[in-house]
């Protein structure tokens, strides 16, 4: 087989295995909470509800609502759906840069492999439809971004074409707001990228990120995003923002700058760069300029999307900016590369460019979950199938407090908040309105059988069970909902966390990371703290 052919089989082959996996997805408590919001007001106006109270704009609601509004119908096929619309996102770009017709596909296959590869919390921007909104908007911006090259690669410009760009960049960075750090960067490196730029183009760069930033205002001045912020906590906001957005920002900014598959981007640049300019382009851009700049994606990331809450992006967010941050590190080398002497100084053999991207695939965490998860998300489909049937027997024997069994196999890949014990827990009362019952706890066989819950939950405990740990430490933790007749207490929670967090368990190494900083059943400790968010992020 010829070395050009090899890499489109295995791509193709690759990416298959991540969306056959998506057919064992299930939907979340989230999910069940929107398709809840939309029986009790329709589908328009749960759009409304949802901007009015929750931090959000309404174009990804609208998205994410229809599979909702189809009672969830074909979920398993979402993953597959995503993928395929990214795929076609890709070409159009690469159709864009490139000008070998054979190679195009091939582009945009290993781009898509890159992105399954390098992004983190993938179980959340792929297998969860409240948090593919995520992946969409980076869809929407590589279709953006093959518009605005075509256009920009034009020698004749006309003012509908130069419309219709900024019209699609406004969508774009109002459909997701945290898409407007690279908007803003990509206005700036082609500013300085066009060393004959003619006004024109600095005009409609200009016009651009004015919109985006328009765009942007569409979530922040949102009623939803005040009512949260206000619920963070009283004064001191800005300096609140800055400190939090530094501290997590940063450790966002390092795990991408550790992740080896980011350096494919120089190897590959400096052709690149000979097809986007071919006579040459401007010099203006230095190396440093792409640590700085891509560097600084990730604290304004976390500034916009944090909201000064005290803790880090969700994975689906972050997994979002670690896209963002590739694409600008991407698109700046490209311009360092963008003239011959700089192209001729790096020119590294295609075989060993293909064996590092071979070894950076095969290598990366999400397939090396993937390839565990294969083995257990046929289980988790099971109990999941198992744990639906317990609900409908039960709700038809009369009983409208529902208890189910946890859930034994948990993939690494396939997103899933799984219910707790308390029937007041948010998720617990999302999955029982939608099922039409009253309450719904899960909790362990064990648990349910034996002499008591806490006493059998306990007992588990004992054995080392890390998840059993770390629900006994939920059900004390004075943050979360009460479970009837336990009483809160901080120390006991810190207690149980402690123990799950030495075993491994990231939720209880963020909740301990919470404890330790806060004071909860602890004493307030900043350097323990750290210590245990470092090891819950890496």
């Amino acid at each position: 087989m010829k070395t050009w052919s090899f890499f489109p089989v295995f791509t193709v082959a690759y990416i298959g295995l991540f969306c056959w996996l998506g057919l064992y997805a299930y939907p979340s408590a989230d999910d069940y909470n929107l398709a809840n919001m939309i029986a009790r007001h329709g589908f328009w106006q749960a759009q409304v509800q949802w901007y009015m109270t929750w931090t959000a704009s309404p174009f990804p609601l609208i998205m994410v609502s229809v599979p909702a509004w189809l009672d969830f119908k074909g979920y398993f096929l979402l993953p597959l759906v995503t993928c395929a619309l990214n795929l076609c996102a890709l070409y159009a770009l690469a159709h864009a840069l490139a000008e070998d017709a054979r190679k195009k596909f091939t582009v945009a296959l290993t781009l898509q492999a890159a992105w399954l590869a390098l992004v983190p919390g993938l179980n959340e921007n792929f297998y969860w439809l409240c948090a593919m909104s995520y992946t969409w908007a980076a869809t929407f911006l590589l279709f953006t971004g093959a518009l605005l090259v075509r256009f920009l690669k034009k020698k004749s410009k006309s003012v509908k074409e130069g419309v219709a760009c900024v019209a699609a960049l406004f969508v774009t960075s109002a459909y997701m707001p945290q898409v407007t750090p690279l908007l803003c960067v990509l206005f700036f490196v082609l500013t300085l990228g066009y060393a004959a730029a003619k006004k024109q183009e600095t005009a409609y760069c200009l016009a651009a990120l004015c919109v985006s930033f328009a765009g942007f205002l569409a979530m922040s001045l949102a009623p939803g995003t005040a009512a949260r912020m206000a619920a963070g906590g009283g004064g001191g906001r800005a300096l609140q923002t800055l400190g939090v957005a530094a501290v997590f920002g940063g450790i966002t900014a390092l795990k991408f700058f550790t992740k080896p598959i980011i350096y494919l981007a120089i190897l590959y640049a400096p052709d690149i760069a000979q097809r986007v300019f071919p006579g040459g382009c401007s010099t203006r851009l230095k190396a440093r300029h792409v640590f700085a700049l891509t560097a600084l994606i990730a604290p304004f990331q976390q500034a916009v999307a944090g909201w000064a809450l005290g803790e880090g992006l969700p994975p689906r967010a972050e997994g979002l900016t670690i896209w963002l941050m590739g694409a600008a590190w991407l698109s700046l080398w490209v311009f360092v590369y963008g003239n011959e002497a700089a192209r001729d100084r790096l020119r590294v053999p295609r075989v060993w460019r293909g064996v590092f991207l071979l070894l950076c695939l095969t290598l990366s965490y999400n397939f090396t979950s993937l390839v565990c998860d294969l083995r257990v998300a046929p289980f988790y489909a099971k109990e999941r199938r198992q744990r639906e049937t317990t609900i409908l027997r039960q709700k038809s024997e009369g009983k409208e407090d529902v208890v189910v069994p946890t859930l034994a196999h948990k993939p690494r890949l396939l997103y899933f908040s799984d219910i707790g014990l308390s029937p007041n827990d948010w998720k617990n009362q999302s999955f029982a309105e939608y099922w039409g019952v009253k309450t719904v706890s899960a909790a362990p066989l064990i648990g349910q059988k034996g002499s008591g819950l806490l006493s059998g939950m306990e007992s588990l405990a004992a054995t080392g069970d890390a998840e059993a740990q770390f629900m006994l430490g939920e059900i004390r933790d004075p943050v979360f909902a009460p479970l009837d007749g336990v009483p809160k207490d901080g120390a006991t929670a810190a207690r149980w966390y402690a123990l799950a967090a030495g075993q491994g368990h990231a939720h209880a190494q963020r909740r301990l990371t919470r404890c330790y900083a806060t004071g909860i059943g602890v004493q307030k400790n900043y350097l323990y703290a750290v210590g245990w968010l470092l090891r819950s992020q890496f």
